[in-house]
Formats: C-alpha cells, sequence, structure tokens
C-alpha cells in the first residue's frame, strides 16, 4: 500500500533539502520554525534530514541555534543520540556544563535503562561504553562518548575556570584513549571535527 504524504509537508521537506544540498545557511535558518513545525512527521518519514539540518548549523559554528533545535525538538518528545552530540558539543564551546547537565536530567531518551548505565554522572568512565558492540560504538557511542567527557569537565570546573586551551588539551587527552582502545575511526573523525570547529585548528 501507498503511502500519501501531505503536500504541505512534502514541500517543507524539499525547501530544508535543497538548502542542505545548497549549502544555504540563511535559508536554513529561516526555514527552522517549518522543521520544528512539521518535526514529528519529518523525523519519522525524512529523520536524517534532521541530522544533517543541525549537523550542517554546527559546521557553521552557529552553537546556540543548535542548542536551540534540540532543546524544542526534546520538548517534542523528540530525541536523537546524534541530535545531541552536536547540541553537548555546542554546551563545550559555551563552556556551560550545568546546563549540558540540565539537559542529560531532562532527557527520557538518556535516562532510558538501557542507555543510562553507559553514563557515569559522578565522572568520565568510558569502559562501559568503549566494550558495545562495534555498530553501537558507531551510532549512540559519540553521544555516551561526549556525555562523559563534560561530566569530567563539569567536575573539574567546580574548583577551576577551564580555559579553551586546557579543554583542547583534555579533547587531545579523549582523543589519545580512543585510539589506545582501537574505537573506530569513524568515532574519532568525529571528536576531530568538532575539535577543528569548535576551536578552528587542524588536527592534521
Amino acid at each position: 500500500m501507498n503511502i500519501k504524504f501531505p503536500k504541505e509537508e512534502i514541500v517543507i521537506v524539499e525547501k530544508i533539502r535543497s538548502s542542505l544540498i545548497e549549502k544555504n545557511i540563511n535559508d536554513l535558518i529561516e526555514l527552522t520554525p517549518e522543521l520544528l513545525n512539521h518535526a514529528n512527521f519529518i523525523s519519522q518519514y525524512y529523520n536524517n534530514i534532521i541530522d544533517v539540518f543541525i549537523e550542517t548549523l554546527f559546521e557553521y559554528r552557529l552553537f546556540e541555534k543548535v542548542i536551540s533545535l534540540v532543546e524544542e525538538l526534546r520538548k517534542k518528545d523528540l530525541e536523537s543520540c546524534t541530535w545531541y552530540y552536536y547540541a553537548f558539543a555546542c554546551l563545550i564551546a559555551n563552556k556551560d556544563f550545568y546546563y549540558a547537565k540540565s539537559i542529560i536530567s531532562k532527557s527520557k531518551l538518556l535516562n532510558d535503562k538501557s542507555i543510562a548505565y553507559l553514563i557515569d554522572v559522578e565522572d568520565g568512565n568510558y569502559n562501559a561504553v568503549f566494550n558495545l558492540h562495534n555498530e553501537l560504538i558507531e551510532t549512540i557511542g559519540p553521544c555516551l562518548i561526549i556525555i562523559n567527557f563534560i561530566n569530567e569537565l563539569f567536575n573539574e570546573s567546580i574548583n577551576k575556570s577551564l580555559t579553551d586551551e586546557y579543554i583542547v588539551m583534555r579533547f587531545f587527552d579523549l582523543l589519545n584513549l580512543l585510539f589506545e582502545y582501537g574505537i573506530e575511526e569513524e568515532v574519532i573523525e568525529k571528536f576531530e571535527t568538532v575539535i577543528e570547529i569548535i576551536y578552528e585548528i587542524p588536527i592534521y
């Protein structure tokens, strides 16, 4: 049986898709309310579009817009480890670890028992994440790793102010840890990209 999609939603999807292909960031910003208005439909049938939408905003260093969009999606009971990965990267860029912890505590997805046990709320403990099957490491792994990284930074920030230089150093410590554990190259590249975009420094 063929599914007949509502015309209005299809028009919005095509507008977003076209703007993503053309990397037209101004159009994407203007289309954000439309994406939110039709988020349930888009997430059900074109979920990858939201992934790419958020990733593109991040690539253009629109950190506040990424955080806001992911939060608005969460309020609609729409959550994704991919979306959270970029939102948490943006919160690290802003050094807003309290906000990151608040999002984690409010998230139904991250507090689901199938995921919550992989998050060390007191400190960064990556062992459980690193022991996941390769397929899971590639999908939910980056989000869980960055959450544990945030927990480390949060605890460190209680007693001292964290500079960008210090956080970059801690990111490189994390990269070394990922290499040591033989984590998939695709996952490592995600973190390298985050460092390059946030701090505008080349990895190689």
